[in-house]
């Protein structure tokens, strides 16, 4: 598309736009007033495209602004951007520590973590809902439909494998016998012809 389309339009754009002083959206409709879309097309992209650059340089200067300051804005947990879940080094190094990095390699304590799901913990490393159960309902459900997906892929690949063999026997079968145009008319007229029902 570059090489047939893009670099050609540009060209074109470029040579007689300069020559006769125009923008896109008035020399392509003087060219042929097909191509004013083409024209407002070009100008739509140059304008996105401007923006998004700009949007580019925009955070490399907010970057660059801010590393010349002794404290790093991102170093820290104080800022009002900051996620619920920043965290200190030296605090994921405490938690290390203390043999608190559970679940998904966060620093959750293993109360919040059951608190996310409506469980309560049930031992150093478990949690469990009221019922005295281990699988919530919806674990239940991804295994029911787990192993219902598993079933059905081994009998689509069995069906699979005997469809290729029936379409492999019937084409390499009395191959003679299918070229010709006497064999297809049947066919080809059946569809042609209208079917007429009775009531």
């Amino acid at each position: 598309m570059l090489f047939l389309a893009g670099i050609p339009v540009f060209f074109m754009e470029l040579s007689i736009g300069q020559y006769i002083s125009l923008g896109p959206a008035v020399l392509f409709p003087k060219l042929a007033p097909i191509f004013s879309g083409l024209g407002w097309g070009v100008v739509s992209i140059a304008f996105f495209t401007a923006i998004y650059f700009n949007v580019i340089l925009a955070w490399s200067f907010f970057y660059m602004i801010f590393s010349f300051y002794s404290v790093l804005p991102w170093s820290h947990c104080d800022n009002e951007f900051n996620s619920p879940g920043c965290y200190y080094e030296e605090g994921a190094a405490l938690c290390r520590n203390q043999s608190l990095f559970f679940f998904n390699q966060s620093c959750l304590s293993l109360e919040d973590y059951c608190g996310l799901a409506d469980l309560i913990p049930f031992n150093q490393t478990h949690c469990q809902n009221y019922a005295n159960t281990s699988l919530t309902s919806a674990e239940k459900v991804i295994t029911k439909i787990s192993a219902m997906a598993k079933v059905l892929h081994q009998g689509l690949g069995k069906k699979k494998r005997k469809v290729l063999e029936a379409v492999y026997i019937n084409m390499n079968k009395n191959l003679h016998k299918r070229s010709g145009d006497v064999v297809w008319a049947g066919p080809a007229a059946a569809l042609c012809t209208p079917k007429v029902t009775d009531r």
